[in-house]
């Protein structure tokens, strides 16, 4: 409470009284309460600078004028030197600063009638009557000596020395400084020190230390320089300075790999290995062989013992590109801290001749840049430049919802299926160029922009030898391709770079990528133009390299297959789908109501679309009847039009065989539950094919007449029926219905001739007429159709069946 008491009292009592002129003594103000270092007490020693607290804690010193007098012991009051200001609640301070000008004397304070005052750890304990004799009341003001210096002025980075000072004084707190540290590094440094040492904004300090004591300064993990250390005594105006040079450990090494090789525009990878140091330069080329000379400063801060210089040769020669873009680590802990150019301003990539160019590189402890040498433990190896190269162009596809971001992901979605090479791109699905390229990564690193798509649309831009483009290509041989404009379709693109395996990926997502349809066909584009091979990434100063890939664009089709399904758990659904392998569809199953059944059922359930473009997934049917119809159709992706109906329970089928002959085979009644065909087989009920019927409506179906072909009098046919698997009334391979023992539902008979029907003889003008009748058919034919039409168009139309035919099977 008396606490509180002062804290709230001191303001008023610097508003009632003011400063007194030329006096060292203010009232205790909130800040002065926080700033007060030791409590007055009589008969003991105080140092100068410090700030002394006392408290009359009696409402009757309030607003009081107290003095401080130079004491004279046994002779009473000597020198008067200032006035101490009490607040309301009798609290003050007395700065004893500008003290030192007494140094050895001793002080009274007396109250405003000179009465000498008794204190003990800042309380008033008594008040004398007089000060005739004021020995018991008086205390000393003592100058705190102090002076510092480093036991070794020079130490090696990693070893540790001490700061040894002298001082009258036993018990304080000091706080170091230093204008070539930060206090994270004298933190480090006085770390040794207990737990006695306390980070502050821009020093540290260093508590309890004895008149005997030494400050300990470890040098571990501190860079070499010459380092000044300032030390003050926290409270009084006590301090010294101690100066350390800290050199490279004797244990400091830099090695170097035996060579660093990367294609001409390609980032090199320059891996520096560092022992008792973080810190390193690396040289690349020399004067008088490359005609350039960079030097690069790189830092370990992983402390990992290895830091990776990765060098763009694109432009790590032109002074005036970034320096991000030029030089970089592979590890964001490490660091490039400068970079200085022993030539001049070299605006071309780094140049290759002969297949391949040795470039000098060099590692350092140290680097004078006076005369741009390398030096302390130093390393040697080369950085050899080879031609840049441009392989092939692919095409692949991924899902509509696949998260391909970086090289991983891309790796990741190849060995699950998930990224698959192919031309032909579902509407919505990702359509992926990839280019196998060398010496583009640099350049393409170099271009503005935050992401790699940026950096992409701004090549063909900056870049005369490199272009990326996707094409639109011509209707027609007189129509001109035109390009896409690839910034405005940048938000539906993705870039990934594999400088390692020279391959760049473009992933475009068709869903809004250009607005890309039904047959529309895209063209991207590789060139690397023709130019001066010495100054440009071009591979000829004549002919562009170019490599390209269409894509084609399919609207979504999936398909069903002819599914058996029971009432049970677990129901197999399959079909095929040309949506990119790894898709993955929900597929909705909504039930007939029928008669006999609780109420209708609704179901979902999953599938991936593999490698080859089927797709299955497992579906409950518990729910349902045998004979109850239902239909599956596509829920995700959303906007698919594809739906199938079929019913529970196995496809049934009964049939039998009536008259036979080598034209014609007659089936008396066939019963189909799920609709279909007959089809005709010579020789066995998978022999060659005869014959097939027209679609047949579910149910029964009675004399059935099927044309048949090259079956012989004599010769066992079989009558075979097959389902409709895929619903478009039109036989193209179906399965057939099975038996329980999964043999194939048929039926058999021999092949007898077929009679001849009597032809009556015509007469003459009955001959002629018809002679006249063909021959004015022959020539409405021949005039309107052409010659040989009939013959062309059934030749048309087995080509045709045999093309639906192929495309089902393959």
């Amino acid at each position: 409470m008396a606490a509180l008491m002062v804290l709230s009292v001191f303001a008023m009592g610097m508003a009632l009284t003011g400063s007194a002129a030329g006096a060292s003594v203010g009232t205790a103000t909130q800040d002065k309460i926080d700033d007060a270092d030791k409590n007055v007490t009589s008969n003991a020693r105080h140092w100068v600078g410090q700030q002394l607290y006392i408290d009359a804690n009696d409402t009757t010193y309030a607003d009081a004028s107290w003095g401080l007098y130079v004491s004279e012991g046994t002779d009473g009051l000597g020198t008067f030197v200032t006035e101490v200001p009490l607040d309301a609640n009798g609290t003050g301070l007395i700065d004893s600063t500008t003290l030192a000008d007494y140094d050895g004397d001793k002080f009274v304070i007396t109250t405003s009638t000179d009465d000498a005052v008794t204190f003990g750890n800042g309380a008033v304990t008594n008040v004398a009557s007089g000060s005739a004799d004021v020995t018991a009341e008086e205390f000393r003001v003592v100058t705190q000596t102090f002076s510092a210096s480093a036991d070794d002025t020079t130490v090696e980075k990693g070893d540790s020395t001490t700061i040894s000072y002298t001082t009258n004084r036993d018990g304080f707190d000091v706080e170091i400084s230093s204008d070539n540290a930060t206090s994270g590094e004298l933190a480090d440094i006085f770390a040794g020190n207990g737990n006695n040492v306390v980070e502050n904004d821009d020093t540290v300090t260093v508590e309890g230390l004895g008149q005997s004591d030494d400050i300990n300064a470890d040098f571990t993990d501190i860079d070499v320089g010459d380092y000044t250390f300032t030390v003050e005594v926290t409270d009084t105006s006590a301090s010294g300075e101690a100066s350390i040079t800290v050199e490279e450990s004797s244990d400091v090494s830099v090695d170097l790999p035996e060579t660093s090789d990367v294609d001409r525009g390609d980032v090199a990878s320059i891996p520096v290995e560092l022992e008792s140091t973080d810190t390193a330069y690396v040289a690349i080329g020399t004067m008088d062989g490359a005609g350039f000379r960079t030097i690069v400063e790189v830092n370990d801060g992983s402390d990992d013992g290895e830091v990776t210089l990765e060098a763009n040769t694109y432009n790590m020669l032109d002074h005036d590109a970034s320096m991000d873009d030029k030089f970089w680590t592979a590890d964001d802990d490490d660091s490039v801290e400068n970079v200085w150019y022993n030539s001049t301003d070299i605006d071309t990539p780094v140049r290759v001749g002969g297949g391949a160019k040795s470039h000098d590189v060099r590692a350092g402890s140290s680097f004078d840049t006076n005369n741009y040498e390398i030096g302390g433990d130093t390393a040697r190896t080369v950085m050899r430049v080879y031609e840049r190269s441009t392989g092939n162009m692919s095409m692949w596809t991924a899902p509509a919802d696949a998260e391909i971001t970086e090289l991983e992901d891309v790796t990741d979605a190849v060995s699950d299926d998930s990224l698959t090479q192919s031309q032909y791109i579902a509407e919505g699905d990702y359509a992926v160029a990839e280019l196998e390229a060398t010496g583009i990564f640099g350049a393409l690193e170099a271009q503005p922009g935050s992401n790699n798509v940026e950096k992409l649309v701004s090549l063909d831009e900056n870049v005369s030898s490199l272009n990326f483009t996707v094409e639109v290509p011509g209707g027609n041989a007189y129509e001109e391709d035109s390009s896409v404009d690839l910034s405005a379709n940048a938000g539906a693109m993705t870039v990934i770079t594999n400088q390692e395996d020279g391959q760049l990926f473009v992933l475009m997502d068709t869903d809004n990528f250009d607005g890309v349809a039904d047959g529309d066909q895209r063209l991207p584009t590789f060139t690397v133009n023709a130019g001066d091979t010495g100054t440009t990434l071009a591979t000829s100063d004549e002919d562009d390299a170019t490599v390209d890939k269409v894509f084609e664009m399919e609207s979504v089709d999936v398909e069903f297959d002819q599914n058996d399904v029971s009432p049970e758990t677990n129901q197999t659904i399959s079909g095929e789908t040309n949506l990119a392998p790894g898709t993955e569809l929900t597929l909705s199953i909504e039930s007939d109501l029928e008669s006999d059944s609780a109420s209708a059922f609704l179901t979902e359930f999953t599938a991936t679309v593999a490698a080859d473009g089927t797709w299955s997934g497992q579906a409950d049917f518990s729910e349902g009847n045998d004979g109850q119809g239902y239909t599956v159709s596509v829920s995700e992706p959303a906007g698919i039009d594809a739906d199938y109906d079929a019913t529970i329970g196995k496809p049934t089928a009964s049939l039998s065989i009536g008259d036979a002959t080598t034209s014609t085979v007659t089936v008396d009644s066939v019963s189909l539950s799920e609709g279909g065909f007959v089809v005709v087989h010579s020789g066995s009920a998978t022999g060659s094919f005869a014959g097939v019927s027209e679609y047949l409506e579910p149910g029964e179906s009675t004399d059935v007449e099927i044309g048949v072909s090259g079956v012989s009098d004599g010769d066992e046919v079989y009558a075979v029926a097959h389902l409709d698997a895929n619903g478009n009334e039109q036989y193209d391979g179906d399965a057939s219905y099975k038996n329980a023992d999964g043999s194939a539902v048929s039926a058999s008979a021999s092949v007898s001739a077929a009679e001849e029907e009597p032809t009556e003889t015509q007469t003459e003008e009955e001959t002629t007429e018809m002679d006249e009748e063909t021959t004015e058919m022959a020539e409405e034919t021949t005039t309107e159709e052409g010659p040989g039409f009939t013959a062309v168009l059934a030749l048309v139309a087995l080509v045709a069946s045999a093309l639906v035919a192929v495309r089902r099977w393959d």
